[in-house]
């Protein structure tokens, strides 16, 4: 019971928070307290496994290629410092240090050192852009927005980008970060995106066939439709112009 209360620490089922030097981190009252706080146990599995037992691998999962204008998550930070510098959390892991004078290049490259980041082959993980006409992602006024794309993080229930300030300064008040959803993504994070069955023995997806193919009609895709290198089954490897009752999956 205390995993799932104290979720918040990382940044799921928030949408919006200010961090502030000298202020408290988001989090909710743990379950001890009550006659049933003890009774309840289970596996807390390793990344890549789940099931009572953790004995199941898990499957690559992405976006079903068969519903169409899917958007994108977009997070929305405001740092309001002029010197110091930020740690950014996401899912439970932690940056190394961002100053306040940073790029939006070099936030990139901080967040996309994250495991809990999705890392797609050679593929951008986020896109980082400040509002014009900045060029670093603090101001002494807030008055710069620096906005997070998730490019291969999908499914609307992603986690609030966290931020540690203890080391960020503003020489006339309270330093801040204001971390905000501003587009909670519409695209799906289906198992096997799902058009396909998850091998939980060896944790690969089995893509399904149609009437029309000799063979698999679905591959493993860049997250947009297109072939790329997820491991799921969410591009088409023929022109599917709607579901049909041969696709188990449908």
């Amino acid at each position: 019971m205390k995993y799932f209360a104290t979720t918040r620490e990382s940044g799921f089922g928030l949408n919006s928070y200010t961090f502030e030097t000298g202020g408290s981190m988001p989090s909710v009252p743990t379950y001890e307290n009550v006659w049933d706080a003890t009774m309840l146990y289970g596996c807390l599995c390793d990344e890549g496994f789940y099931g009572f037992d953790c004995s199941l691998r898990m499957c690559p999962s992405g976006d079903d290629p068969m519903t169409l204008m899917g958007q994108t998550e977009k997070q929305h930070l405001t740092c309001t410092a002029d010197d110091g510098s930020v740690l950014l959390g996401f899912g439970g892991h932690w940056t190394t240090e961002i100053s306040a004078s940073s790029s939006a290049n070099q936030i990139k490259s901080k967040l996309e050192a994250l495991p809990t980041i999705a890392q797609v082959g050679g593929a951008d993980a986020v896109g980082i852009s400040l509002s014009a006409p900045s060029t670093v992602w603090c101001s002494k006024d807030g008055s710069t927005t620096t906005t997070i794309e998730f490019l291969q993080d999908f499914g609307d229930q992603l986690p609030l980008v966290q931020a540690n300030v203890g080391a960020l300064v503003l020489s006339t008040g309270t330093a801040s970060v204001l971390a905000q959803k501003a587009r909670v993504s519409s695209k799906e994070d289906a198992v096997c995106s799902g058009r396909g069955i998850c091998d939980t023995s060896l944790g690969n997806c089995e893509c399904s066939t149609l009437s029309t193919c000799s063979t698999n009609c679905w591959t493993t895709s860049d997250g947009f439709g297109r072939e790329g290198s997820r491991g799921d089954c969410g591009a088409a490897l023929v022109v599917v112009a709607h579901c049909v009752r041969a696709c188990p999956m449908c």
